[in-house]
């Protein structure tokens, strides 16, 4: 079990973590060392992205719904760095192959594919996923 500390912890609001303990003595103690007022405790049973989640009856819970929003806001955010990385193919005075044309629009197609749809977010933030194939 891990416990968290949530500030302004709200129900059905996580804001922000300040310590992550795996006992109930450590996260008591830890408010105690510093001093801490108006914390919410809560229990889960696995790790979350804060902004992933709710508090449901003092407990952080996984809401899928915010899970996919920011899983997509990820996923967007690498999709517009890798298409960055290749406007230089598409300026005036140069053609793009079949196979950089064909990346280029798999890669705006990609936030619709399975693959997006499969693809998850690690403990980090990280998306997980098979990115389409940049050709040479």
């Amino acid at each position: 079990m891990n416990y968290l500390i949530i500030t302004d912890g709200e129900e059905g609001l996580v804001s922000t973590c300040i310590a992550n303990a795996t006992n109930q003595q450590a996260v008591s103690q830890y408010v105690t060392d510093n001093s801490i007022d108006g914390v919410v405790v809560a229990e889960s049973d696995t790790p979350h992205h804060l902004d992933c989640c709710s508090i449901v009856d003092g407990a952080v819970v996984k809401d899928d719904t915010k899970y996919d929003t920011v899983k997509m806001t990820v996923l967007r955010k690498e999709r517009d760095a890798l298409l960055t990385a290749t406007d230089w193919w598409a300026t005036g005075d140069r053609t793009m192959s079949a196979e950089q044309t064909a990346y280029r629009q798999a890669l705006r197609d990609f936030p619709d594919s399975q693959e997006a749809a499969d693809a998850t977010l690690d403990e980090f933030k990280r998306l997980t996923t098979i990115w389409p194939t940049k050709p040479e």
